[in-house]
């Protein structure tokens, strides 16, 4: 199963990626290490530096609520909220 993953870095914006469990497994043990380290992502690879990861943030693998899935839930009595630009009265 892929994992998503951020690594940040001393001076530039952090790197987006999703790599395999294997991969999570190497990068993690190769962390604090000096050198360079090569990694397998997804959409291609990647070498870094060791010595200037700062960080590294794997994410939850969850579903994820969007917006404008379905509006507005009904509020007490039935009512509902007027969708924006509607043009819906909100005092009905």
């Amino acid at each position: 199963m892929a994992q998503r993953i951020s690594i940040g870095f001393q001076a530039s914006p952090p790197l987006a990626l999703r790599v395999s469990d294997d991969e999570l497994s190497k990068l993690q043990g190769a962390l604090g290490g000096e050198g360079w380290h090569d990694v397998s992502a997804e959409d291609g690879s990647v070498r870094l530096s060791l010595q200037h990861v700062l960080w590294l943030r794997v994410e939850k693998d969850e579903a994820r609520v969007g917006f404008g899935l379905g509006g507005c839930p009904p509020m007490a009595g039935g009512a509902r909220l007027p969708r924006w630009g509607s043009g819906e009265d909100a005092t009905r």
